[in-house]
This record gives structure tokens, C-alpha cells and sequence, in this order.
């Protein structure tokens, strides 16, 4: 384990073990930025060099969370986004909002790119792939050219929303696959790059999902979740550890009398609907009318615990020892 300041900011990294081994975690600020597979040294110099961005493009920005930032150089927005102290949020679906309420008087404004996945460009830069969102509609003509110089200071306003990476064990990795990251954590190895593009599109995809404004905190908080989302009071379980433990690609599922009504990737939302259909069926705690469970890899809208499909053979074993 190594720990250190740094420009202000407290970073801790510390090398797995067993099945972690291969893996660095790394502590920012006291939030859990999830695990990474390089080394303790590599893991510090990295940080480094993302701490440096980040005071290089400033925290009006709108591009990194606010554990990058040292304490008390920051306020947060409604949102949960780090601003200028005093200032506007600068997080791009805070400008949208903005533009949305107040009539348009700068015209530059008004020609920025949707926020939204459909405008987010993906760049193939063979071992590493970026998902860009880029405001400036004249440069999101020529993502390539973005990406190439995404450290010009013209470019300030682009939003990395998500990455993957190819590994290789001939490296020191742990396996020699691919990683995404985005919505503030990390997927599992995944083998085959078609299947890490995928991943990829589908944590896009997320980003843009908005939850309520009342479930919504800073990444970090006590009680929220990897995806920032926070969990009703009325919540059964615990949804933001299940949020933390995901796999790659996992999804789950709210399941009443009539079976799966809502599906998504994040535990807490889940849940939070859950939540709110018990609450209009007026369901007593002790007897749900909704619960939330994993959702089957295998087979969509059944839970994994207790999949039909899955245990077909295991129920034909029985029923074929009770006939012997």
C-alpha cells in the first residue's frame, strides 16, 4: 500500500490480493475509484497525471467529478457536479438545463451538440477506444482530429463519458482482455473486443439515463451508489452494495405477480422502482407486492436465483430419481 498528497489531494493505492492479484486499487479523496491493473507505482502516476488534466481544463469545466479536485477549491451543483466556487456548473447536462429554461441570447449556445448517446462519437484508436461527447458541433465533425489533441485547450468542452482498454498478461496484467470504464467504475476482463464495444455502448447509454433529481448525490456519498444514485428510505436490501459487486454487463430486474416490469443496470434504480410500486399498491414491508433481484444472464426478464430455464435440468434429475 502506498499513500500520498498530492497538489492537494489525498491518493492511496493498494495492490490486490488472490483473486484481486494483478489489480491496483485506487482511494481518491477518500472515494473508491475501483480497481485497475497496473501496478502501485504506475497506479500513482497515472493519478498524477489525471490530477494535472483536471487543473489543466478547471474545475468550470464540467469534466472530472469533484474527488479530483482538493478540498475547499469547490462547491457542488444541485447535480452533484464540482463548480467554481460562486460559479455555474459547467457539467454539460447543467448547461443543457440552463438552455432549456432561459431564453437564448448567446447564439453560440444555441448551436451546441444534443446531450444525448446519440451524439456521442466512439473513436477506434485500436487498443484503446474513447466515447466522446463533443459540444462544438464543427468539431464533432472530425472526432479523430478531437481525439488526437484532446489536451488543446479548444477542447476543454469535451466530455470523455467512456473508455475501454486493451490489457495483455505479457505486460503484467492480470489477463489479457479489455476493460471499460465509465459511470465511475470498471467492467470485469471481457476477452473479445466485439463484446467489449458492446459494454461500451450499453455504459453510454446509461450515462444519459437521468435519475430524479431527489435520488441524486455526489459519487462518494455514504449512501450512494457507483452510479450516484440514492436509495429510498422503503428500499428492501441493499441495493448500493449490489451496485458495488456488479459484473460486467449485469442487470436487474423489479419482478411483481406478473414478472419483470422494469430492468436496468444499476441496483438502486431498480430497487427505487421497486420502492414505488409497493408504495401505490400500499404493500406492507413484511409482505412486498415488489422486490428486486439479478436479472439471469442467460435468459432475459427471469431472475437469476431462481431461473425456470436454468433449472429445467436440475427439476428433470429429481423428478427422474423419484421414478427409480
Amino acid at each position: 500500500m502506498k499513500r500520498e498528497t498530492y497538489k492537494g489531494r489525498k491518493i492511496k493505492v493498494v495492490a490486490g490480493r488472490g483473486a484481486d492479484w494483478g489489480y491496483t486499487r485506487i482511494t481518491l479523496n477518500g472515494v473508491d475509484m475501483g480497481k485497475w491493473v497496473q501496478g502501485e507505482d504506475e497506479a500513482l502516476r497515472s493519478t498524477r497525471g489525471t490530477i494535472d488534466h483536471a487543473d489543466e481544463v478547471g474545475i468550470s469545466s464540467g469534466r472530472y467529478g469533484a474527488e479530483w479536485y482538493a478540498s475547499g477549491t469547490y462547491d457542488l451543483c444541485d447535480e452533484g457536479h464540482a463548480k467554481e466556487i460562486g460559479g455555474e456548473c459547467g457539467h454539460h447536462w447543467c448547461v443543457e438545463q440552463r438552455a432549456a429554461a432561459a431564453p437564448i441570447v448567446d447564439e453560440r449556445r444555441a448551436e451546441r451538440t444534443p446531450y444525448d448517446a446519440d451524439h456521442v462519437a466512439i473513436v477506434d484508436m485500436g487498443h484503446t477506444v474513447w466515447a466522446l461527447y463533443i459540444p462544438d458541433p464543427e468539431h464533432a465533425k472530425d472526432p479523430q482530429a478531437v481525439a488526437d489533441n484532446l489536451c488543446d485547450r479548444k477542447y476543454t468542452d469535451v466530455e470523455m463519458v467512456a473508455s475501454t482498454q486493451r490489457f495483455y498478461k505479457k505486460d503484467g496484467a492480470a489477463f489479457s482482455g479489455w476493460v471499460v470504464e465509465g459511470n465511475g467504475g470498471y467492467s470485469d476482463g471481457i476477452p473479445r473486443k466485439p463484446d467489449a464495444m458492446k459494454e461500451l455502448k450499453y455504459v453510454v447509454a446509461g450515462h444519459f439515463k437521468r435519475p430524479a433529481a431527489d435520488t441524486v448525490k455526489a459519487v462518494g456519498a455514504p449512501d450512494a451508489c457507483i452510479h450516484a444514485n440514492v436509495s429510498r428510505p422503503d428500499v428492501l436490501g441493499d441495493p448500493a452494495t449490489a451496485c458495488r459487486n456488479m459484473s460486467s454487463g449485469e442487470d436487474f430486474g423489479a419482478f411483481n405477480d406478473e414478472g419483470c416490469f422494469y430492468a436496468y443496470g444499476c441496483a438502486v434504480d431498480v430497487a427505487n422502482e421497486a420502492a414505488k410500486e409497493n408504495e401505490e399498491a400500499e404493500a406492507p414491508a413484511d409482505d412486498p407486492y415488489a422486490t428486486w433481484h439479478r436479472i439471469c444472464r442467460e435468459h432475459e426478464e427471469q431472475r437469476a436465483d431462481t431461473c425456470e430455464q436454468c433449472h429445467e435440468g436440475d427439476a428433470g434429475s429429481e423428478d427422474e430419481a423419484d421414478e427409480e
